[in-house]
């Protein structure tokens, strides 16, 4: 689920801003059937409405986050290498990139054979914190995705090793 600013058409020549949370698939009640459908929910108006569903095929257990205003899903079940971007200005689904490996119950991106690992966005990078190793280790590793340029960097490790954890950026004033 993201909450991200989504730009509304009212009039052809006319635009607006509203802030939305978006869905995205997962599974039925019983966790049987994989969903491919995406979601908006316009908390001012406290409606839902829907988004193009996610192609190709239907989606759980991948890895998802939002940078400017665009949200990227990369993997899921089972082992998928897609790398898709809803781009919502266009409102729609770009495949953007194909990983090497198929990845599934991954915290976006998976780097190095990293699992459950936290993900945030800070000054336009993706920031990749902690997770797990190919051998199931928790891991201090720390690395930057740079959507511009499509570089991965290795930033300074975490103090402690975690994994399974959750990651925000807060943005406050440097002066107090």
């Amino acid at each position: 689920m993201w909450i991200y600013r989504y730009w509304v058409y009212p009039h052809p020549r006319f635009m607006d801003l509203a802030e939305v949370i978006v869905v995205i698939g997962g599974c039925d009640r019983k966790g049987l059937l994989k969903l491919p459908f995406a979601d908006a929910y316009h908390p001012e108006s406290q409606r839902w409405t829907p988004l193009p569903s996610l192609p190709g095929y239907t989606r759980s257990e991948f890895a998802s986050c939002a940078l400017r205003n665009d949200i990227y899903v990369s993997g899921g079940h089972i082992n998928s290498r897609d790398v898709w971007m809803f781009n919502s200005h266009l409102h729609t689904w770009i495949k953007v990139a194909s990983m090497h490996k198929g990845r599934w119950r991954h915290k976006m991106v998976a780097l190095q054979g990293q699992e459950s690992c936290g993900v945030t966005v800070c000054d336009g990078k993706v920031h990749i914190l902690g997770g797990r190793d190919e051998h199931g280790e928790s891991t201090n590793s720390v690395f930057t995705f740079d959507p511009s340029s499509g570089q991965v960097e290795a930033q300074p490790a975490l103090q402690r090793c975690t994994s399974s954890h959750g990651c925000v950026t807060i943005i406050q004033s440097l002066s107090r």
